[in-house]
């Protein structure tokens, strides 16, 4: 490769200069598609995982909204079979609002058990998509690193 050396190909040195620039724009261009694709998969992997999630923590809402409804159309019923009653039995509701007090704290300890329990579950849901976020990002990590070799 000394251009001093008699026998050196200016010629041939340039096309093995070229070859060497076309193989490494070659590369060059894979890498990036790689890359590209790799990105594009992510996001979208992404994307899916979020709505999924909002789907989940939708239909979460939709019920802890219906079961609310449900308390309160009781409570409303509830209401006006008490206002029905006449003087009479006066003794009565009392004796029935003090069982209702009793199961009002029920109520309020399932309500607050089910509320930690839609917690638990919307944890876990959001540890497991994290979890397949991380697992599809290694593995398209790893299969960049391998299409960059």
């Amino acid at each position: 490769m000394n251009p001093m050396n008699p026998t050196f190909d200016l010629k041939a040195f340039g096309e093995s200069l070229q070859a060497g620039r076309e193989a490494w724009q070659g590369g060059m261009k894979l890498w990036s598609e790689t890359l590209l694709q790799a990105s594009k998969t992510n996001l979208e992997l992404a994307l899916g995982l979020r709505e999924q999630y909002g789907t989940l923590l939708g239909q979460a809402m939709e019920r802890g909204q219906t079961a609310f409804t449900q308390e309160q159309a009781l409570m409303g019923q509830w209401s006006q079979a008490l206002q029905g009653q006449g003087q009479s039995q006066m003794e009565l509701v009392n004796k029935m609002s003090a069982n209702l007090l009793e199961t009002g704290r029920g109520l309020q300890k399932q309500a607050q058990a089910a509320g930690s329990q839609v917690a638990d579950m919307l944890n876990q849901a959001t540890e497991a998509t994290m979890a397949t976020v991380e697992e599809v990002g290694a593995r398209a990590n790893g299969t960049t690193r391998a299409r960059a070799r």
